[in-house]
């Protein structure tokens, strides 16, 4: 206390993660054989706001006894508390005259009983003749029926005053009254489950668990959809019902406030409960673009230890030795279907443009829909995305492209007409050019030179002067459709299993972002700006492969396992914007306020070097809720169905759609003008002022009741 807030923080007080305000410094207290820890809980800076107010920075011994700064002191020992009363009672004593002999007026606090009870005493000396006592205790089974409601809890806070001998449910006693309630909404998986359940009990002669394959996936209509189906990052909401203090004279009172309806409350404040699979770096289940792409960088790794594609099929194959059974290929229905996909199904024309990013061509891959980058995503599907799948896949590939030219059928997912994009891959190129070569010609019309070959002198002009004016179609075509063909497909049989994986390593990544990119998540500027940092950061990383300048146990391979763990980063925030977009398509403000929220929780695990103590491991981040939005959080809390076994029995009022709070706190008061001699100041002197005389903070269910109890008297 000597030393002030302001030396102890140079002296090395701790900073307690869950406040922005208090901190906590320990010291040891040695007394015949026993060892007694003392810790001394202070603010930084002095706190006016009352404990009543709700604050969701306080310490639970704040909030129990209404304290800001306070000390508690326990045995050193396996429990942590003083199980021995006498003992209690004397080292509080001891406390207590020590703190007044140094003139100090921090509340002690001591934890006795059984730690599961998590009780208290404690004194604190308030410089006057008065003195303020402390007893907290939890029922941890069996709450008594009457201490479930309002009105028993009522009664329970006017018996610490009044005689014993009054009936308490006819006298009238002015106590301060607020509460606050929170409600849980049902897991979504939980959800989910339980509307399996019920399918399977309604549809009698239906299979059991039929209706899990039927069911609707939360991010069923998202673009990645078609490929991986993502957890859903948030799994439900808390939300905290506040109303602010008021005067209570009755138990009639309190038994129709537990007939109002949250929506009497004064506040909502809304808490999203995120998956800890977002925020704990586990690599775990997680399945989606950039985990794919990890095992494809392995491959590309691979590739480069035999010359030939068909090396890596077959074991017998002259190839690497370390290519066995481990690595494999899926049964023949897989490849057929796989295929027919590519071939066979989809849309003939599709729309080439759609998804692309305006930086997406900085990337030498190629449009979404076409052929190969179809063949890239599927490959990444394809088994475990080993080399050895990979290969079969691409040679079966290759076979049906040779049958389409062969046949002379259009090769799909591939435009028949117009210039080749030379800003794509090499493959894509090839391929763009046997679609348009096919004996079935669209080739383009002919028209005019361009403004630079029509310049005077030019070699070009000079052959259009002499050319016969014919029709295209009777004209001698500069190119052997044939020939041309044959060079494609021989360029495709004979590629390098290392010249293959590099052009699908740049594909899929464009391919994989170009697909996320398409998800809808509203406003999030902060999304649309990491999604931009994404594709340039892609165009950077990347460069090298394009160039061809890859070689064995390169260096560009961890920058390229770097580029999927930014992939990953990406990949999670898309999901938290996607699914708050969606949750709040009529309150979007709450969904950029929390998704802001969110993301600066997150962004630390983004920075490369970033040391893993400094980050905030629970997010806490609360949102208060406007009047015209509690309708759209309201709807949140569907009506719970037969089967939710926590509802059999409800015991508590104060429902929102049929939900009772998880969690019920309430705080109890008096207060009253006393005057006394603050016999603690260097001149004593006689004033008036109101204290809080008595005080009981409650927080419980049905199941479990803690109650804490702080009571000022004259001593």
């Amino acid at each position: 206390m000597a030393d002030g807030p302001k030396n102890l923080l140079e002296k090395g007080a701790v900073h307690l993660e869950y406040s922005k305000n208090l901190y906590k410094v320990k010291s040891e207290l040695k007394y015949a054989s026993k060892s007694y820890c003392i810790e001394h809980y202070f603010e930084k800076t002095n706190n006016d706001s009352r404990v009543s107010d709700w604050n969701f920075n306080l310490h639970e011994l704040q909030l129990c006894f209404g304290v800001n700064d306070f000390l508690v002191i326990a045995p050193q020992s396996a429990s942590g508390v003083v199980l021995d009363a006498p003992e209690a009672s004397k080292l509080l004593s001891a406390v207590a005259i020590a703190l007044t002999n140094c003139s100090s007026l921090l509340p002690a606090l001591v934890p006795v009983h059984d730690p599961s009870r998590k009780a208290y005493i404690g004194i604190q000396n308030m410089g006057t003749v008065f003195t303020r006592r402390f007893e907290a205790d939890h029922i941890g089974t069996q709450v008594p029926v009457k201490l479930m409601h309002l009105e028993g809890l009522y009664e329970l806070f006017i018996s610490k005053f009044a005689y014993s001998t009054l009936d308490l449910s006819v006298h009238l006693f002015k106590v301060n009254f607020t509460m606050k309630l929170t409600y849980r909404t049902i897991p979504y998986d939980d959800d989910h489950d339980l509307q399996g359940t019920d399918a399977e009990i309604t549809e009698p002669g239906g299979s059991p668990g039929s209706d899990t394959h039927n069911r609707v996936q939360w991010d069923d209509d998202c673009p990645w959809s078609e490929w991986y189906s993502a957890e859903d990052p948030i799994k439900g909401f808390e939300l905290i019902a506040l109303w602010s203090e008021k005067m209570i004279e009755s138990s009639l009172q309190m038994a129709e406030l537990e007939n109002d309806s949250p929506h009497d409350a004064e506040k909502w404040i809304l808490f999203p409960t995120f998956s800890q699979n977002l925020s704990d770096g586990s690599k775990g289940n997680q399945i989606g673009f950039s985990s794919q792409l990890h095992l494809l960088i392995d491959a590309l790794d691979m590739s480069f230890e035999a010359p030939f594609i068909e090396d890596f099929v077959s074991v017998e194959n002259t190839g690497p030795d370390n290519l066995k059974t481990s690595m494999i290929i899926p049964p023949p229905t897989v490849i057929d279907r796989v295929l027919k996909e590519l071939f066979h199904e989809g849309v003939r024309d599709p729309d080439f443009a759609k998804g692309g990013h305006k930086s997406s061509r900085a990337i030498k891959g190629a449009p979404l829909q076409s052929l190969f980058v179809q063949f890239c995503l599927n490959c990444l599907w394809f088994g475990s995305c080993n080399i050895r799948a990979i290969a079969v896949l691409w040679i079966e590939f290759v076979r049906e492209v040779r049958w389409c030219w062969e046949e002379s059928q259009p090769l799909p997912k591939m435009p028949a007409n117009g210039s080749i994009d030379l800003s794509t891959c090499l493959i894509n190129q090839k391929l763009q050019m046997l679609a348009m070569v096919n004996p079935n010609n669209v080739w383009p019309p002919r028209g005019r030179l361009s403004q630079r070959m029509s310049e005077h002198g030019n070699l070009w002009r000079n052959i259009w002067n002499d050319a016969p004016a014919l029709p295209a179609s009777e004209q001698k075509p500069l190119l052997d459709p044939n020939r041309e063909g044959e060079k494609v497909l021989h360029y495709l049989e004979t590629l390098r299993p290392h010249q293959l994986l590099e052009q699908m390593v740049c594909t899929a990544f464009r391919a994989s972002a170009d697909t996320l990119n398409q998800t809808n998540y509203g406003g999030l500027k902060q999304m649309t700006t990491k999604m931009e940092q994404l594709y340039l950061t892609m165009a950077s990383v990347l460069k090298p492969v394009q160039a061809n300048r890859l070689s064995a146990g390169s260096e560009i391979f961890e920058d390229l396992r770097r580029l999927c763990g930014i992939l990953e980063h990406v990949e999670k925030l898309l999901t938290v914007a996607a699914s708050l977009h969606r949750k709040f398509l009529q309150a979007p403000r709450l969904s950029e306020a929390i998704f802001s929220d969110y993301y600066n929780f997150y962004l630390p695990r983004m920075r490369t070097g970033s040391v893993e103590d400094k980050v905030q491991m629970e997010f806490d981040k609360k949102q208060q809720v406007r009047i015209h939005e509690r309708r759209v959080i309201s709807n949140m809390f569907t009506l719970p169905t037969a089967n939710q076994s926590w509802r059999k029995v409800l015991s508590m009022g104060n429902l929102l759609n049929g939900h009772e709070p998880i969690l019920r706190e309430i705080i109890f008061s008096m207060r009253d003008r006393v005057s006394g001699n603050h016999y603690a100041a260097h001149t004593p002197m006689v004033y008036q002022r109101e204290i809080e005389t008595y005080r009981m903070y409650i927080c419980g269910t049905s199941n479990d009741l803690r109650v804490a109890l702080s009571v000022v008297s004259c001593d």
